[in-house]
């Protein structure tokens, strides 16, 4: 992420740069609520 970031600042510099994975995305749209909740809570993603 640091190359894109560098690569968005050197060429849109103040733009908001969103972060996204499909992969992960797509794992916890699959997960029931609890498990979900659970699993963003233990990697820190809330």
């Amino acid at each position: 992420l640091i190359k894109i970031k560098e690569w968005v600042d050197k060429n849109d510099p103040g733009a908001v740069l969103i972060p996204f994975s499909g992969v992960f995305e797509n794992k916890i749209f699959d997960m029931e609520e609890a498990e979900r909740s659970k699993y963003l809570e233990d990697n820190k993603c809330t």
